[in-house]
């Protein structure tokens, strides 16, 4: 079975996509110090930064 995902990036990030071979989470990505052209709100990113997530089974935060 397929699975298909969807992400919406400014067109700038493709290369770098393309050449990581893979889309990195913002925390990742900044550690990494990969340079990222954002469209969304930056507001809610750097929420997303700072909030702590509980897992469930098996998950995961990378």
């Amino acid at each position: 079975m397929a699975i298909k995902v969807s992400h919406i990036t400014h067109i700038d990030n493709l290369s770098s996509i393309l050449e990581q071979s893979c889309l990195w989470l913002d925390a990742k990505r900044i550690q990494s110090g990969l340079v990222n052209q954002n469209i969304g709100y930056s507001h809610i990113k750097q929420r997303r930064l700072i909030r702590s997530v509980n897992l469930i089974a098996d998950g995961t935060k990378n």
